[in-house]
């Protein structure tokens, strides 16, 4: 887990001859979570080599995403206005409140295939069935073999909404502690400037906008849903000033197990002693700052 070597990985899987990531300040982030991984993430053979594979696929889409903006300069004038965002801890029907909501024709909703796989195999606009749909049903069949009790904790699939924490990812400013226990990585994240990860995933946004248009999909407002914003609304309003926010609620005492339940769930995959109680101490201290 190098970001030197990371990085040349993509460039492969991306053709080869793709060499810009776009701004470099998504270095920082990088740096920052693969030096907490090393020296504080207990980290399992197998969790290096998914999590590595995830980072790969994280870069391509950047490598791929900023040649598509070189050759296609309208992308950039795409607008987002006026999303709805859901936001509320984790663990308090925000997945089931933006699936219900993403079935409104007059809402775009993020679909799984599209978080995960943001960058077109094919031209977009193609036609038949885009490849990504597969490819990210190929991803969720293997993700639950690997951890069969997943989908009874957060129910998955390809074509359902997904939440843009995925995009958000990609500026390496997000949650990713909930994957592993990286306390360094995590103090340094809260403490930072949150506004060019939102101006990040405004930019991803649009990409993907860009591909709904050439589907024929109308010009419609986004539907939109992380946790991850509850602690981040500023940043929110400064990137998407129209933003209409819907907060859901639920018993902290009940929500707070619960999300400590499902980082442990996820440690499972990641760590080599994944411990219940620590990821409840973990979550309990990161939602009660």
């Amino acid at each position: 887990l190098v970001l030197e070597d990371l990085m040349a990985a993509a460039r492969v899987r991306a053709g080869g001859a793709l060499t810009d990531f776009g701004e470099d300040g998504f270095r920082i982030g990088a740096h920052r979570l693969l030096d907490a991984l090393r020296t504080e993430g207990d980290v399992s053979a197998q969790g290096a080599a998914v999590f590595g594979d995830h980072l790969i696929e994280m870069l391509k889409n950047r490598l791929i995403m900023e040649d598509y903006f070189a050759r296609y300069p309208e992308i950039s004038e795409q607008r987002i206005g006026g999303p709805v965002v859901i936001v509320g801890l984790p663990r308090t029907g925000t997945t089931l409140l933006h699936r219900v909501l993403g079935c409104d024709r007059r809402f775009h909703a993020l679909s799984y295939w599209e978080a995960y796989y943001p960058s077109p195999i094919s031209p977009p606009g193609s036609p038949g069935e885009d490849p990504r749909i597969q490819q990210a049903k190929d991803f969720v069949a293997r993700l639950v073999e690997a951890n069969p009790a997943l989908l009874s904790i957060h129910p998955m699939s390809a074509t359902e909404p997904e939440e843009e924490g995925m995009l958000l990812e990609h500026s390496f400013q997000s949650y990713f502690d909930a994957y592993f226990d990286i306390p360094s990585y995590t103090a340094w994240m809260w403490s930072s400037d949150q506004i060019p990860a939102y101006r990040s995933l405004e930019r991803m946004l649009k990409f993907v906008q860009w591909q709904k248009r050439l589907r024929g999909e109308p010009d419609s407002p986004w539907v939109l849903k992380a946790p991850h914003h509850m602690r981040q609304l500023e940043a929110l309003f400064a990137v998407f000033p129209d933003a209409r926010v819907v907060q859901t609620h639920r018993d902290p005492l009940q929500t707070i197990p619960s999300i400590g339940s499902f980082a442990a769930n996820l440690w499972k995959i990641y760590m080599n002693n994944p411990d219940p109680a620590r990821a409840g101490r973990q979550w309990s201290d990161i939602w009660a700052r």
